[in-house]
């Protein structure tokens, strides 16, 4: 598995009802995306600092879905172009499932 942080600084702060509504329609975009096993939507106190924290099962998953279109598209509704961490995952622990992913 993959993990992937991704954040954005936009150009104004995202009040956190607004960031509500963006991740709400994100997910259901994304939900039963081939190969997203998980995304946390994250936004700093202050809105300036937003982004996800994904993990995938393979990071040619990931990739496929970080394609140019994906760039443009995030790239215009935050003003900047977002960032990337990437991280192997050896093992995911999901305690509402009660189940180790590995």
């Amino acid at each position: 598995m993959i993990t992937v942080y991704v954040e954005f600084s936009p150009t104004e702060p995202i009040p956190v009802d607004r960031f509500a509504e963006l991740a709400a329609e994100n997910a259901r975009a994304n939900l039963g995306r081939l190969g997203l096993l998980s995304k946390n939507y994250v936004r700093s106190a202050d809105g300036m600092l937003v982004g996800g924290i994904y993990v995938w099962s393979t990071r040619h998953a990931a990739e496929t879905h970080f394609d140019e279109a994906w760039h443009a598209r995030v790239t215009e509704a935050y003003g900047s172009a977002p960032s990337f961490r990437w991280f192997d995952s050896p093992l995911v622990l999901d305690n509402r499932h009660r189940e180790i992913l590995d």
